[in-house]
């Protein structure tokens, strides 16, 4: 690889460097008789039995294999005494049952005294199992010679026991000369990405009994290669390796070539596409288009080159004279559109993603029109910069391929694949979704027992935002840190630049910028904002910012946890299945397993079915238009007749309130809402059989009418439920609604002799001088009497001018 010239950094001076403890130091001669016996008076003793005469003559017997305990217990902890007997207790039953001292152990018996985690460490141990089982290791280590431990578990405290052998401002020391050479060339020194390299570099100098990193070879690093297995990932190993030889690379303590075999870039994926099979020519001319390509990132390029390569295997199988893009004509283009519209999953494929196809049953099956649009949509970005701009072909002198065909033309995707390439909701069931919901507003601690990577403010947060904000998994990944906004401000814009309307019953989240523009503001339920502010403020301080992958800034993530963001797989793997065990649903359906996105889906739909309009919902989702929202409007078969049989003029739909706590109490507890007055405040009928009352255009004048001061204070009531009706217009209220003004006043004449309704008891009183029969006494009879003539000569007017 040709690469630019390194930062080079002058290597310090190599330190002068020791074991803390050499077996050299100590007595290791056999077992005596004397010691014997006081190992078997030591072990069965207590430990407020270590200070009786005969155990302190025994301790006395034993100091010389009590001494090179103690002195490596001290490595790990500061409290000596109980440490000190804990272990040596453990090491001198071991000693008394193979008949030796420790100093004779094989490696074997070794790993079976310390056991492969710390459950089956020393059978019958009691107390601090892993500090006693720590400093156990580090015996063997030291004394026993054992310098690869890690089948035992010492990945996962590599660090700590690189401190307590080599120092602790030894091994800070070496990181930090790595730190500093990978900051130089822009790679993250955050919290996170130090304490995984800082494990690495503890491993290595454990395996290498050395911690300086003069002393790291090439065979160390390939070691920590080819058993990854054993203590970590794959993606994990290669990526700190890679880190690491980087550095020694930088530092001149590797050479160039020997650096290359360890370079990996995470960004193109875990695993390296597979060129087997594929021409040469053809192969370098993808390489040279996916290092040279603008304006795409990195994974969308490695999945473009992914693409070209199994183009590369079609041609090897169907046309092999055809091993360069210079080769191609309109022709060959045209073929290639035949077959991607036929191919089936697994069409040259590398064999390892053929067997993953076969496992998951997925093998033979017919390709996606989105996949086939996708590959297509490769073939019209790459031929055309191929023939736009040169490209250095496997370092040779850069050229383009001649001009033969449109691209934008031949790999056209065709009409009828362009018309299968639709939304597809897989909305969740709705008593399912109640189901999540409660679940996500009722997580306790004793839910996250078993998985407890996160705080449950965390966790608890993230699931009601998912179950009521319809966000996208990367959206409340990347959200940040004062992303809650409870003051409505008129700067506050949506999705579609529009200024959030003002609400006092909903708090704002700045959703980042998305799939389409941003960042926006929209409406979240309070109690959602509450979790989110609980976390913000448990969230440990001092974590660094990230870089948000699209904005390319460095910001404070608000999902952000030991340095770490929360990867946009969580939610599927981790939070979901939590929520479903928690609400005691399965985690897939016949539509397929629940995922993050389908909740986003089905929030769409519920606002599609309770009558919020298209465009509403495009903004709340973060959509450009509403287009792509009409499909869930067809996930419910009967949606278009309940619009039309809500839209029945010979009925009305009214709304109301409900309180349950005076309903308890045997009070008034159901008004219907009647309108807003002159002075534009709430009036209501307090009647609770108002859909049967003949006098309903007469309201103001009964003594159950709610005036605007009692409406309000209907209003703010705690607990109280709205709700709507449907029921049918009197027929003076369609003559009005129809304008027939004589029509309604031979109604209203016909009805003078209809008793007025009586209230059901002294507590649906809330309009004193309202009685109809006296209404002439009452001084509000007059201003109504007003107002309906004034409206009668409205319609009046209206209908001679119909005329």
């Amino acid at each position: 690889m040709t690469s630019s010239s390194p930062i080079r950094v002058v290597p310090r001076a190599e330190p002068t460097w020791r074991m803390p403890f050499a077996p050299e130091g100590y007595d290791r001669s056999p077992l005596t008789a004397g010691e014997r016996t006081a190992l078997a008076l030591t072990v069965d003793l207590r430990f407020e039995q270590w200070q009786t005469p005969e155990a302190r003559q025994a301790g006395r017997i034993l100091e010389r294999l009590a001494r090179p305990i103690a002195n490596i217990s001290g490595l790990h902890s500061t409290d000596r005494h109980h440490a000190v007997r804990r272990v040596q207790r453990v090491m001198y039953r071991e000693m008394l049952r193979l008949d030796t001292t420790f100093w004779e152990w094989s490696p074997e018996q070794w790993l079976k005294l310390i056991g492969c985690n710390p459950q089956t460490f020393a059978p019958g141990q009691t107390g601090d199992n892993d500090g006693a089982r720590a400093t156990v290791r580090t015996c063997a280590y030291l004394f026993g010679g054992m310098s690869d431990l890690r089948s035992v578990g010492i990945t996962g405290e590599a660090t700590p026991t690189a401190y307590a052998i080599f120092g602790k401002e030894e091994v800070r020391g070496q990181v930090q000369r790595v730190m500093d050479v990978l900051a130089q060339d822009g790679y993250s020194v955050g919290s996170g990405a130090s304490t995984h390299l800082r494990s690495t570099l503890s491993l290595l100098f454990l395996l290498n009994r050395d911690p300086r990193l003069e002393h790291i070879a090439v065979d160390d690093l390939r070691r920590l290669l080819d058993e990854w297995q054993s203590w970590r990932t794959q993606a994990e190993v290669r990526s700190q390796v890679h880190k690491v030889a980087r550095a020694l690379w930088k530092l001149d303590i590797i050479a160039a070539p020997e650096y290359q075999q360890f370079r990996y870039e995470r960004s193109e994926g875990d695993i390296q596409p597979d060129t087997a099979g594929v021409a040469p020519e053809w192969v370098a001319w993808c390489l040279a288009w996916r290092e040279q390509a603008t304006g795409i990132a990195d994974l969308g390029r490695a999945d473009h080159y992914r693409h070209l390569l199994a183009v590369g295997r079609w041609l090897a199988r169907t046309r092999p004279d055809i091993v360069s893009p210079q080769q191609w004509d309109e022709g060959l283009a045209g073929a290639f559109v035949t077959y991607a519209c036929s191919m089936r999953a697994g069409d040259d494929v590398p064999e390892v993603m053929r067997r993953r196809l076969e496992t998951r049953g997925l093998l033979g099956r017919p390709v996606v029109p989105s996949t086939i649009d996708h590959k297509l949509q490769t073939m019209r970005r790459v031929f055309a910069d191929w023939q736009d701009k040169a490209h250095a072909v496997a370092g040779g002198e850069a050229r383009r391929i001649p001009v033969r065909f449109k691209p934008g033309q031949a790999f056209q995707t065709p009409k009828h694949i362009q018309r299968l390439i639709q939304p597809n909701p897989r909305d969740i069931d709705q008593a399912v979704w109640w189901k999540l919901m409660r679940a996500a507003a009722t997580l306790t601690e004793v839910d996250l027992a078993e998985r407890g990577v996160y705080p449950l403010s965390f966790v608890s947060a993230v699931a009601l935002l998912w179950v009521t904000a319809a966000r996208r998994p990367n959206e409340i990944a990347r959200l940040r840190v004062g992303c809650i906004r409870r003051d409505w401000d008129p700067g506050m814009l949506d999705e579609s630049g529009v200024a959030v309307e003002q609400d006092g019953e909903f708090t704002y989240l700045q959703v980042p910028s998305g799939k389409y523009r941003g960042p926006f503001w929209v409406p979240i339920p309070s109690y959602t904002a509450d979790a989110v502010e609980k976390w913000e403020r448990q969230r440990p301080s001092g974590q660094p910012p990230l870089d948000d992958r699209k904005d390319k800034i460095a910001v404070d993530l608000l999902f952000c946890y030991r340095g770490r963001r929360m990867g946009e797989a969580w939610m599927n793997t981790r939070l979901i299945p939590l929520l479903c065990r928690k609400a005691q649903v399965p985690e897939s359906d016949a539509r397929g397993a629940i995922t993050a996105h389908r909740g986003r889906s089905t929030t769409a739909t519920l606002l599609r079915k309770a009558g919020v309009s298209l465009d509403d919902i495009s903004t709340f989702l973060g959509h450009t238009n509403s287009d792509t929202v009409r499909h869930y409007a067809r996930v419910d078969p009967f949606q278009h007749a309940r619009a039309m049989r809500k839209a029945d003029d010979l009925l009305r739909v009214v709304e109301g309130l409900l309180d349950p706590q005076a309903a308890a109490r045997g009070k008034p507890a159901v008004f219907f809402y009647l309108g807003y007055g002159p002075d534009q405040r709430p009036h209501f009928c307090g009647n609770p059989g108002w859909e049967a009352c003949p006098h309903r255009l007469a309201c103001q004048q009964c003594q159950m009418y709610v005036d605007a001061q009692q409406a309000e204070e209907l209003e703010r009531r705690e607990g109280v439920i709205r709700f709507e009706a449907k029921i049918p217009m009197l027929p003076e209220e369609r003559a009005l609604a129809d304008g027939d003004a004589a029509r309604m006043r031979e109604i209203v004449r016909a009805k003078q002799d209809i008793p007025v309704p009586v209230p059901p008891g002294p507590n649906f009183v809330f309009n004193p001088c309202g009685d109809l029969s006296g209404a002439e006494e009452c001084p509000a009879y007059e201003k109504t009497r007003g107002d309906l003539e004034h409206r009668l000569a409205e319609l009046n007017h209206q209908l001679a001018a119909a005329k």
